[in-house]
């Protein structure tokens, strides 16, 4: 099973709930039938009636048996899964951010800036913990940063937003 995202709000007054995704996996909804949402340390499989997307991290899904506000209240801040199974292959091969430790990451306009040593996986976003040897740098994984991720070179490649970097080298 593979983190897919987290439930962060009701929406609406049909059991409707905001799955917020993470935003590596641009893997449709419709490539798996049912959810597995986190219940008391397990799975649950959960089949969706419906989805609508929102935003490209952000889906409006409206899950079998959950029919009120009420009962969909008691999803949120769960975290959701999905098989490894049903995301799009890469080089024969599912992507799964956790691989890229290890890869260099490196900025368009000043170069290389370290390897990751560790992916944070907050609420709100994964962060790439990248080390520089000397400093520790903090880069939101967002599709407007991450520019390709190449596994062949264990590359990755950013365009951070002005000042992100010099405040860490500085």
């Amino acid at each position: 099973m593979l983190l897919l995202g987290q439930i962060s709000k009701v929406h609406g007054k049909d059991g409707a709930v905001v799955l917020n995704i993470r935003p590596e996996l641009f893997t449709p909804l419709e490539a798996s039938k049912a959810l597995f949402i986190e219940v008391s340390d397990y799975s649950v499989p959960f089949f969706m009636e419906w989805y609508e997307e929102m935003s490209n991290r952000e889906f409006r899904v409206k899950f079998e048996g959950i029919n009120s506000r009420e009962e969909a209240a008691e999803f949120t801040n769960r975290k959701v899964f999905i098989p490894k199974t049903v995301l799009p292959k890469s080089h024969g091969k599912s992507f799964d951010l956790s691989e890229i430790v290890g890869f260099t990451v490196i900025d368009e306009k000043h170069g290389k800036i370290g390897q990751v040593v560790e992916v944070l996986e907050l609420p709100q976003q994964e962060i790439l913990k990248v080390s520089s040897g000397k400093k520790e740098i903090l880069v939101p994984v967002a599709g407007e940063i991450i520019k390709s991720i190449d596994a062949k070179k264990r590359e990755i490649r950013i365009s951070a937003p002005d000042g992100l970097i010099d405040l860490y080298i500085e």
